[in-house]
């Protein structure tokens, strides 16, 4: 069976869509130290509370939104010199759950020019300093994923979402989703099936059991359902 290149859904901007709900599970305590500075806001408070380490730690984050971030957003600087300094700023972190309000911009940069290497890389690394059990783990699983997929290394992204269903903070009818498209495009129907069946049984009424009712009729694993004729009594 032909395999299609184009999709329903861009699972990228399903997942962008639900990026900022996610941030409501975030670690407040460290977000909001990021906040804070940015904002200038309760500056004071910050100095007297913050350890030295999360102070430099802070300041480096607000120069990077500043001097890294906002310049490549508006073409200053180009592709390689943000990676680089993305990459450096990430490899100082101790824990990268520090970077995820700044995560979706830069994935949303990289991605609008097709650099699915330097996304892949950065978010391999953004990944491997945070630990599985908070969102932005997840997060960074996620489009890490979609960037893979754009690789078309599609076992990796498979791997890497069957990781993130451990997640308390799943969006496990999207995973699910994914799943079952990542698993055609590898030629495992039966997988994509049960992938997508999995979606329409347990999340009935959700938009993502429509999308899979409509990646089974579009490859060709199942027939939409017909509605039933009407009998010459009701006409």
């Amino acid at each position: 069976m032909a395999k299609h290149k184009n999709t329903i859904v861009n699972p990228a901007e399903v997942l962008e869509s639900h990026h900022d709900d996610l941030k409501k599970y975030t670690t407040w305590g460290i977000v909001g130290v990021v906040i804070a500075v940015i904002a200038g806001v309760s500056v004071g408070l910050y100095q007297r509370t913050m350890t030295k380490t999360t102070n430099a730690l802070a300041s480096d984050l607000y120069e990077y939104n500043q001097k890294v971030l906002k310049e490549f957003e508006s073409d200053k600087i180009d592709i390689e010199k943000f990676y680089s300094q993305t990459m450096a700023v990430i490899e100082e972190l101790g824990d990268s759950e520090v970077f995820f309000p700044y995560s979706k911009s830069v994935y949303q940069k990289l991605n609008e020019k097709n650099e699915y290497g330097k996304i892949t890389e950065l978010f391999k690394k953004l990944r491997s300093k945070t630990t599985s059990s908070n969102v932005a783990h997840y997060t960074f699983s996620q489009y890490l994923a979609v960037s893979l997929e754009n690789q078309k290394n599609y076992d990796e992204a498979i791997s890497i979402l069957k990781e993130s269903l451990s997640s308390p903070f799943k969006l496990e009818e999207k995973v699910y989703l994914d799943l079952g498209r990542l698993y055609y495009l590898t030629g495992d129907q039966q997988k994509a099936k049960e992938n997508f069946h999995h979606v329409i049984d347990k999340f009935p009424n959700s938009q993502m059991a429509k999308y899979a009712k409509a990646y089974l009729a579009k490859y060709g694993l199942e027939m939409p359902e017909e509605k039933p004729a009407q009998s010459t009594e009701e006409k």
